[in-house]
């Protein structure tokens, strides 16, 4: 029985770079579900998605998200929980609008096949333990970490629920976790994982709202879950260079994608090609003559 596979797409900058993840994941018979950032306008994502031959589903209930928040942590299960209810897959991928495959569609699909998550997760240092241990909020236009005009930054209703639960967790204190484990948020999970995951988030909700008021949430929150009984084998799925000077770096040239070494992983991001480039890459992949 062939295994079935979901990606789940979280979208936010990159109409052209969904377009051809569409294009792939038809070519490989994988179903596409895509939350959009509830902050910006979702058509020219549905308008570039009509490029694959099979229904891209899009996430109707669309969060706003913030960076370095959990809001990102909430669109992901929200894209997770989509994707369960659709089918029974077995393998669910997370990635962004701006990844780009990097081997041929039959060979991903029998890489996925033969493995079981793809997941990089180590235990979090005493330094990042910080990001969990502190009372922190970043999901709300006032107290985003990146800049925006200060009139713009106006107290919203979901601001003070989300302090209100704030208050409620600093007099009860964090969960206390004996184990912790960070990793990058994009990742290629078996069902067993995403059960986990989805099981906690419904039946834990101190360890649900610990990591609600925490930095980066989306890299730790799902990897210690799924870490209960030791880190999974390290697989990477997507690459992302953090050597440049300014990273990640950001891939703007064919020739950067052809001298990427990127470790054995599925994916690369974060890709800015022009759309000439984009269907030239695209062609190779889908062809296998990369």
């Amino acid at each position: 029985m062939p295994v079935r596979i979901a990606a789940v797409v979280l979208a936010y900058r990159y109409p052209a770079g969904l377009s051809a993840l569409a294009r792939f994941f038809n070519a490989a018979d994988i179903d596409m579900f895509v939350h959009v950032d509830a902050k910006i306008d979702d058509r020219p994502f549905r308008l570039a998605a009509k490029s694959a031959s099979r229904d891209v589903i899009f996430v109707e209930d669309r969060v706003r998200i913030f960076w370095r928040g959990f809001t990102m942590v909430e669109a992901t299960i929200g894209l997770l929980k989509a994707a369960k209810a659709h089918g029974g897959y077995d393998r669910y991928l997370i990635i962004s609008d701006d990844s780009l495959p990097l081997v041929a569609p039959a060979e991903f699909r029998r890489t996925l096949e033969i493995a079981g998550d793809y997941v990089t997760a180590r235990p979090v240092s005493d330094h990042l333990r910080l990001r969990y241990d502190r009372f922190l909020m970043f999901d709300s236009e006032a107290t985003q970490v990146r800049w925006i005009a200060t009139v713009d930054r106006e107290v919203s209703e979901d601001m003070l629920q989300r302090l209100a639960r704030l208050g409620s967790l600093r007099k009860r204190g964090k969960k206390p976790l004996a184990f912790y484990y960070h990793g990058s948020q994009w990742m290629g999970l078996t069902s067993t994982s995403v059960e986990k995951i989805l099981a906690s988030w419904g039946e834990d909700p101190w360890l649900r709202e610990s990591f609600e008021f925490s930095e980066v949430p989306d890299e730790a929150y799902f990897h210690t879950i799924i870490s209960e009984h030791g880190a999974p084998e390290w697989r990477t799925l997507v690459y992302a260079d953090w050597s440049a000077e300014t990273p990640p770096r950001v891939f703007k040239t064919l020739e950067e994608l052809h001298k990427l070494d990127a470790h054995h992983a599925l994916f690369v991001r974060k890709i800015d090609l022009q759309q000439g480039d984009l269907d030239l890459w695209m062609a190779r992949i889908l062809t296998g003559a990369r």
